[in-house]
């Protein structure tokens, strides 16, 4: 009975912070203010505590935008100057 008890709290706990989490997607997209920081730093202090809360810990929801920001991005430079075959310069022509 304990463990069910256990289970369903940190079923609880999980949907809790993916409630967080998603809080945390749409204030970020809010134009940039002091009220903004302010509740995404109580949001932070909010899933930090409820992730520390459980017992076994609880992983972090799948986001993709998580997911994108942690994926690393390919930064491709250009050739200061470009290198035209003849044959296409004269078809252009």
């Amino acid at each position: 009975m304990r463990m069910q008890h256990f289970n369903g709290a940190n079923e609880m706990l999980g949907q809790w912070i993916g409630t967080e989490h998603y809080r945390l997607h749409c204030v970020e997209s809010l134009p940039d203010s002091h009220h903004k920081e302010a509740v995404l730093e109580a949001i932070h202090s909010t899933l930090e505590r409820r992730t520390t809360a459980s017992l076994p810990p609880i992983a972090q929801p799948n986001c993709m935008i998580c997911a994108s920001r942690r994926a690393k991005t390919a930064v491709l430079k250009f050739l200061a100057e470009s290198r035209h075959s003849a044959a296409l310069t004269r078809l252009a022509a």
